[in-house]
């Protein structure tokens, strides 16, 4: 997450140019920095004598690591190698006849004066001309001496070890107490001994330059990756700015203020203490600005859940019904518009703590992942069952659209049978509300590219329209069955049987659709047990015609099949030798006009 901070970048406040600070060219192969620590040996060589034992003792210790460091070249073979080999064994023979008491050969050993063109190493000491045995001053050969342990000390530093080098400069300060107290600074040792102090002086300012300037450029790296949260850390904060400090003092204990390699890592510094001070001012002043975002988080995670993703649209739905889901989606839609706006406001500028940040994760995925995703099914869902509801709708126009009424079974199913034209209109009243609630719908949910329902709405239109004549052509097409039989004695058991106070039908006309027609029939069961079982056998008998009647109902007249039966023998329970109305259902309306017809 990149923070608002970041245009100005505090790298950017350190570009490295060639006046930076002084370079040196570092030692590039052992056998180089073996070959300027034998040359500085060989003259070293030519003050010591064998009661100087102290002296002899730490310069053979020095040898000692030189031959460590020719050792590890990779060139044995090279010409270059054997040289620096023969002149250390001829300082290490020397050394040692010294510490035996001998005197030391007043000869360079072979090739020695290839020792004046020594390699300058990074961490090395300028090459300076050695000083008269005999010193005019007893302090300036003290401190001779002392400064050539100081050389040898800081060729082995480390290029990381600052703490050394900041000791060594240390020892220097201390060696140039001895130098400022001479008083004739005009004799040729104190000047190459001046010459010596300012030499190792300027490598070590060199040394801790490269360091600090590593350490600037490592430590804006981690200031320019802080993040809000990092910037509320009163420890992190801190933490930054005393390793600036640190810095700074380090480069005011080398004492070279007016060194270029100084005042550049200084003046880059300074830039990005400055910077450093912008950003920690600006994230405060930010974090007031948003006021208080754990109260709003806390509220914001109360409206989530109380605003909820509405279910799916239940049918038959109202005009009502659709205007209430519709107000609960436009609602969850502003709940996460507004509440998502906040979110975006503060991130990545808020600070927050472990529990409103848990606080507002939660929120953001909520808002941006899974309510949206949860809105987005449902409408799917509800755009998908309004047209299968007007699908469904257009399909029953269809149905009836398609009805012949001369068709007699389309008439008496669809048309002019008991209650089917009410039922006709009333459905396809229901298919016309079901278009005009998907028109509701598309309209006011803000539905994308919703399908044409003017045509839907005129389908139904047409299909209502041709039902109500389609009935009348029905209707006026019904006629009572056709007589199959003319038997006064049928008729008259019609009109016995709905004489009686059982039934009390009366009707306005009687056709025998179905003559007299005898039937026998046996039915029998078993009762008992494994051992004995008892049969009962029943012998049926009996006549059976069908008569239609035209019955009025209210103000309407409609036909009714009846079935009769006289039984002659039954069950127990049988009425026999007497006529019953055994079956009898209302069928198709029939006008008035036509019943006699």
């Amino acid at each position: 997450m990149r923070h608002c901070f970041r245009a100005v970048h505090l790298l950017a406040a350190i570009i490295l140019t060639p006046a930076a600070f002084a370079q040196t060219t570092p030692a590039d192969s052992a056998i180089k920095g073996a070959v300027y620590d034998i040359g500085r040996a060989e003259q070293q060589l030519k003050s010591l004598t064998p009661s100087r034992k102290a002296n002899i003792k730490r310069l053979q210790r020095s040898m000692q690591m030189t031959g460590q460091r020719l050792d590890s070249s990779s060139n044995k073979s090279h010409a270059s190698w054997t040289e620096a080999k023969q002149r250390l064994d001829a300082v290490n023979n020397a050394l040692a006849t010294l510490a035996g008491g001998g005197a030391a050969p007043t000869s360079s050993p072979p090739a020695a004066a290839a020792t004046q063109s020594a390699p300058k190493a990074t961490q090395t000491a300028p090459k300076v001309t050695q000083p008269p045995v005999a010193a005019a001053d007893p302090a300036i050969g003290r401190a001779q001496r002392e400064m050539k342990l100081v050389e040898a000390q800081v060729r082995n530093l480390r290029p990381s070890d600052s703490r050394g080098a900041l000791r060594q400069l240390k020892e220097l300060f201390r060696i140039g107490g001895y130098l400022s107290k001479v008083k004739d600074r005009s004799q040729p040792a104190f000047k190459q001994a001046a010459q010596q102090y300012g030499g190792i002086k300027q490598t070590l300012v060199n040394h801790m330059v490269k360091i600090e300037q590593n350490r600037l450029v490592n430590l804006a790296g981690k200031l320019d990756k802080m993040r809000p949260v990092d910037y509320a850390n009163a420890g992190k904060v801190q933490s930054g700015r005393k390793a600036l400090v640190d810095i700074d003092k380090n480069l005011k204990a080398l004492g070279a203020a007016k060194d270029p390699g100084v005042q550049g890592v200084a003046g880059r510094l300074h830039k990005i203490a400055d910077i450093y001070e912008q950003r920690i001012a600006k994230h405060n002043a930010q974090q007031a600005e948003l006021g208080d975002v754990s109260g709003k988080l806390a509220a914001l995670q109360q409206r989530f859940h109380k605003i909820r993703v509405p279910g799916r649209i239940v049918h038959p739905a109202t005009k009502e019904t659709v205007r209430g889901f519709i107000a609960s989606v436009n609602a969850v839609k502003k709940h996460i518009a507004e509440d998502n706006a906040y979110i975006k406001s503060i991130d990545g500028k808020a600070t927050l703590n472990v529990k409103d940040g848990n606080s507002f994760r939660s929120l953001r995925a909520g808002l941006q992942g899974s309510k949206p995703q949860e809105l987005r099914r449902v409408m799917d869902t509800v755009n998908a069952e309004m047209d299968l509801n007007v699908d469904q709708a257009l399909s029953t126009a269809k149905f009836y659209i398609e009805t012949d009424p001369n068709d007699v079974n389309h008439r008496n199913n669809r048309l002019t049978g008991e209650g089917k034209y009410d039922e006709g209109l009333k459905t396809l009243a229901a298919a016309k509300q079901t278009v005009n609630l998907a028109v509701l719908y598309d309209k006011e949910s803000g539905r994308a590219n919703p399908p044409n329902r003017q045509p839907q709405i005129e389908q139904v239109d047409v299909a209502t329209k041709s039902f109500k004549e389609k009935f009348i052509v029905a209707l006026n097409g019904v006629r009572m069955p056709e007589a199959r039989s003319k038997d006064d004695k049928l008729h008259d058991a019609v009109a016995s049987v709905f004489a009686t106070k059982k039934y009390g039908y009366a009707f306005e006309r009687v056709v025998i659709n179905a003559p007299l027609k005898r039937v026998k029939q046996k039915t029998g069961n078993i009762r008992g047990t494994v051992k004995s079982a008892t049969v009962t056998v029943y012998e049926y008998e009996w006549d059976q015609f069908q008569a239609t009647t035209a019955e009025k109902v209210g103000d309407k007249y409609y036909l009714f099949a009846n079935s009769f039966k006289y039984y002659y023998s039954g069950d127990p329970q049988t009425q026999i030798k007497t006529w019953i109305l055994t079956q009898r259902f209302k069928s198709s309306q029939i006008l008035k006009e036509n019943i006699n017809e």
